[in-house]
């Protein structure tokens, strides 16, 4: 079985972080998929030991896949079967993770209140919030955004959400992202701050609202 949707998970070379895009993807030929992803829950209620347990070369699962095509009734149907919220295919993408590519916001939301794990990194250390960050999702960031820590996790290179958010020189999740408790005084692993790199692609708009910007935003979300 052949599934190429986390290709898109493995995007990252160096400090470059290229997003990922949204593409169509092939749906493995075992029907439990096609029903994950049709939202066909009486055929995954008849054939659940396989469906819970399947998965596609590069480690896909039914639930994923549900995931990544906002299937909620799905979701909570393979939660109520005891599927793990935080299960792993083999480049370490999470459920939420397809979410998020797939830009399904309230199905984030969905897996987010069932216990995905923001904190869970994939290649480099990219983490849901840097993914939507990097997808200009403001709607899908807002929903991720739960806790300062997660705000200000890093990646392998030092990198925070707020560097994603200038990068895609995007001032309403920029600001968002500020006013929710990002910090603009960190520094990635050639110490550069924030500051320093919306200077560096001459990002005006966003050097005024990081200037403007206390050193760590809000006490609480």
């Amino acid at each position: 079985m052949k599934i190429s949707f986390l290709i898109l998970f493995l995007f990252l070379t160096g400090c470059t972080h290229t997003a990922p895009k949204k593409a169509d993807f092939v749906i493995p030929a075992h029907p439990c998929f096609g029903a994950a992803a049709k939202g066909d829950v009486s055929y995954l209620e008849k054939n659940i030991p396989i469906c819970k347990t399947i998965r596609s070369d590069s480690g896909t699962s039914p639930f994923m896949l549900a995931a990544s095509r906002g299937q909620d009734d799905v979701i909570n149907f393979f939660l109520s079967n005891g599927v793990n919220v935080n299960e792993t295919d083999n480049t370490f993408g999470t459920p939420i993770v397809y979410a998020v590519v797939g830009n399904k916001v309230s199905t984030a939301g969905l897996l987010l209140l069932a216990g995905a794990e923001l904190d869970a990194k994939g290649p480099d250390g990219i983490t849901p919030i840097m993914l939507g960050v990097q997808q200009s999702s403001f709607e899908m960031v807002r929903t991720l955004v739960t806790s300062r820590q997660a705000i200000n996790d890093k990646a392998e290179d030092g990198w925070t959400a707020i560097y994603f958010a200038i990068r895609r020189q995007d001032p309403n999740v920029l600001q968002w992202l500020l006013r929710q408790g990002a910090c603009k005084n960190v520094t990635d692993s050639y110490k550069q701050t924030p500051l320093d790199f919306a200077n560096e692609v001459g990002w005006k708009q966003g050097i005024s609202i990081i200037e403007k910007a206390p050193a760590c935003g809000m006490k609480k979300i």
